[in-house]
């Protein structure tokens, strides 16, 4: 099959998927709030104001946040179709690099399925959060990087450069790459100080140009911290912790690889090591669930949700979670008995220098996806080599695929739930101020602003603490009714096999709160 016939299909499948989810709706998502308050902030101030709260660099989705902006006029919607333009592209980016590792056609096409499908990828494209623009401009520097090294032309090895220096300015550990390429190029020639400054030292030179121009002028973050938690043994526990959860949840990310290796070869019943690495992984990780790292897997579905908007949410699926993961750890020994020597390459550097980032800090899920591209391309390899199933493959990936789709249309619409009920307080003249909408409300009506010197209650949220202190939060949205309150509405949310039916507007009861 040609190469612009299986864009035609990606574009028709993209296409029908966001039609699926709709992604139309005029209100933040998750973090993203952070660096639309910026651009909002400048069309109606002129003054630019980076928000304390982010710490991340979003120079470059600011900037062309506002240029959007002012041409057709702000809103999140607009900003939300730049990351789903950003995302289509992506994927095209990640076929052609399957095909410079020389992955067959028919592969390359179901990885990129199995890529946009993916929980992360697919939730985050219907977001204006930084995690999709910094993955398209990491994978147009591997690409550009991998021509030139095949064709041995620096100016593509020079663009990958440049390109990487870009995804700095959205998110910083693209800068990784600098390194991991630089120890590849000294790997594959001879030491040559003019190319090596050309090519490597004169961009990041670049950058720390404009690094320094950005901190003269105060338009760098003003919480650059990492995280990094514990000491000691603590320390450690965190960082094996955070491995073996990485572990989880790549293998499930990966799990239409994995299940089709194993129906292809099902010998490996009869090597023993095949059982006792699964029950002694099944033993460990009992305390573990895949999706404990939360911020856009969770038991509710897709998204932020019970640590970002206050209420209960009853879960009817953990047992099936339960299974998933059973069957996740039956699949890792499946990589370790099914392998293939690996060979120094910049991507794997990459990979293990960013692994080294995060492991010791508090992440989260979404933390993955900047190297989910590189595990499928290496385990892809393994199909090849020991060959798999198609039709299991396909099959799971269906089933990816209806799960991300459901459970970000059902995100998206809890949320338009969500802010209608907030819109509806407002339209009765009730203040901003005096609604806790949930993480993402309080951060776009009330981060920066006063709102006086009472004390907020002791059991507010952490959200409500960290960036509306005073709140004195006289009425909640929830996802259930709250202790104290009166539920003043109950709104449907047209959600489809999801455990958020309802949302709740509670009014606070007159003196109810009072100790």
């Amino acid at each position: 099959m040609k190469d612009k016939y299986i864009y035609l299909i990606l574009f028709s499948l993209f296409i029908l998927a966001t039609v699926l989810v709709n992604p139309m709706g005029n209100f933040p998502l998750n973090d993203d709030w952070t660096h639309t308050w910026a651009i909002a902030n400048y069309l109606k101030t002129n003054n630019f104001i980076y928000p304390a709260w982010l710490s991340s660099h979003m120079h470059l989705p600011i900037i062309y946040g506002l240029v959007l902006s002012k041409i057709f006029g702000f809103s999140f919607t607009l900003l939300r179709f730049t990351n789903i333009f950003f995302s289509f592209l992506t994927l095209i980016i990640f076929f052609n690099i399957c095909q410079e590792f020389k992955v067959k056609k028919v592969l390359s096409f179901l990885l990129t399925l199995v890529f946009f499908f993916n929980p992360l990828f697919f939730n985050l494209t219907y977001t204006f959060m930084g995690d999709i623009p910094a993955l398209f401009f990491l994978l147009l520097a591997f690409y550009l990087f991998l021509l030139g090294f095949r064709i041995n032309n620096n100016k593509f090895i020079l663009g990958g450069s440049f390109i990487t220096i870009f995804g700095f300015f959205i998110r910083q550990t693209n800068v990784l790459l600098l390194p991991a390429v630089l120890i590849y190029y000294l790997y594959k020639n001879k030491f040559n100080f003019q190319k090596i400054f050309i090519l490597f030292i004169f961009p990041l030179f670049l950058l720390l140009i404009i690094y320094y121009f950005l901190a003269f002028y105060n338009l760098l973050p003003g919480q650059v911290e990492a995280r990094f938690l514990g000491e000691g043994l603590s320390y450690f526990n965190h960082f094996f912790s955070n491995f073996y959860y990485f572990i989880l949840l790549l293998a499930f990310f990966l799990l239409p690889l994995s299940l089709s290796l194993f129906f292809k070869n099902k010998y490996i019943c009869k090597d023993y090591r095949f059982y006792i690495s699964f029950f002694i992984l099944l033993f460990f990780s009992f305390d573990y669930l895949f999706l404990d790292l939360g911020n856009i897997i969770s038991l509710s579905g897709l998204g932020p949700s019970n640590l970002v908007l206050q209420g209960k949410i009853d879960f009817h699926n953990l047992i099936i979670y339960r299974i998933i993961n059973s069957i996740i750890i039956f699949t890792i020994p499946l990589y370790f008995l099914f392998s293939k020597k690996i060979k120094i390459h910049f991507i794997y550097l990459f990979s293990f220098f960013y692994l080294l980032l995060i492991l010791p800090i508090l992440s989260f899920d979404r933390y993955l996806l900047m190297i989910l591209p590189i595990a499928l391309i290496y385990f892809a390899s393994l199909l090849e080599k020991y060959n798999y199933s198609q039709f299991i493959f396909i099959f799971i990936t269906i089933l990816f695929a209806i799960y991300s789709t459901l459970a970000t249309y059902n995100y998206l619409e809890w949320q338009r739930v969500r802010w209608s009920l907030a819109d509806s307080l407002i339209k009765e003249n009730i203040s901003r101020e005096d609604i806790e909408g949930g993480y993402e409300m309080n951060g776009w009506y009330l981060y920066n602003k006063d709102l006086g010197h009472e004390n907020t209650p002791f059991w507010a949220p952490w959200y409500v603490r960290d960036i509306s202190p005073g709140h004195q939060m006289k009425y909640i949205i929830s996802f259930s009714p709250l202790g104290g309150y009166e539920v003043k509405e109950k709104r449907r949310a047209n959600t489809i096999f999801s455990n958020i039916d309802y949302l709740y507007l509670n009014e606070v009861k007159p003196h109810s709160l009072e100790e």
